[in-house]
Parts: C-alpha cells; sequence; structure tokens
C-alpha cells in the first residue's frame, strides 16, 4: 500500500513540475540570453541610486538596458558589509534596495564573514519555485 501512494505522489510531483522542468531545458540552449535578460530585468528593479555609490560610479552611466560587459567593467566586487548598511535600513523601513517586496530576510552564516541576513524577495522566491 505503502509503495502506491509513494509510487502516486512522484507521479504528481513530476505533474507538477514538469512545465518548469521544461522551461529550464529550453533555456539551456541559449543561457547568454537568459542571463543578459536576468540583468536588466534586476536592473529595472533595483536602486540604482545605491548601485552607484557601492561601485563608486556616477548613477547616469548605469541603465537597466546597459549590456553585462559595460555592467562589468563599471563594477567594483562588493562584498556584503557593503551592503549591510542598506539591508538594515531596508528592514527599517528607511529605503528600499529593488523594487519587489521582501518575504523575509534569511539569516545565514559563510567563510567570508559572520551572520548575515539576505533580503529574500518575492521575485527570488518565484524563481526558486
Amino acid at each position: 500500500m505503502a509503495s502506491i501512494i509513494t509510487r502516486f505522489a512522484h507521479v504528481l510531483m513530476r505533474r507538477a513540475v514538469h512545465s518548469g522542468y521544461k522551461k529550464f531545458i529550453n533555456q539551456t540552449n541559449d543561457l547568454e540570453s537568459v542571463q543578459r535578460s536576468k540583468l536588466a530585468q534586476l536592473l529595472s528593479l533595483v536602486e540604482l541610486e545605491h548601485v552607484a555609490e557601492l561601485s563608486e560610479v556616477d548613477v547616469a552611466s548605469l541603465s537597466n538596458n546597459m549590456p553585462w560587459e559595460q555592467f562589468d567593467d563599471l563594477m567594483s566586487v562588493t562584498e556584503y558589509s557593503d551592503w549591510k548598511p542598506f539591508i538594515e535600513a531596508q528592514r527599517n523601513g528607511i529605503t528600499g534596495l529593488i523594487n519587489s517586496s521582501v518575504s523575509r530576510y534569511q539569516p545565514t552564516s559563510g567563510s567570508t564573514s559572520h551572520f548575515k541576513l539576505i533580503p529574500y524577495t518575492k521575485l527570488f522566491i518565484d524563481e526558486l519555485n
């Protein structure tokens, strides 16, 4: 009886994730296009003033339709500590980093720093699902 229920659950799960799986497989044929589209989407949602401040570039040099090559040339590598004041301000309702509602702040830690709170936006969670 348990094996029938398990088999049925697997069939249901397979059907539930099939469209997402199919989309994923189709997009693996054009990863560069997917990544360029994702950058444009994120740049259209992020507060460019904060990004410019962190990378010490003129905000006028940033746009939501800039190619990744230009983005890469302009942007410096940042760490969590660079973003922490913005994340804390966002948690306190002072300013937003991105135009997507934050569902939760996920506590995490890593090898490069201590305890961190990572904003999980609705956009990000939808992408995971």
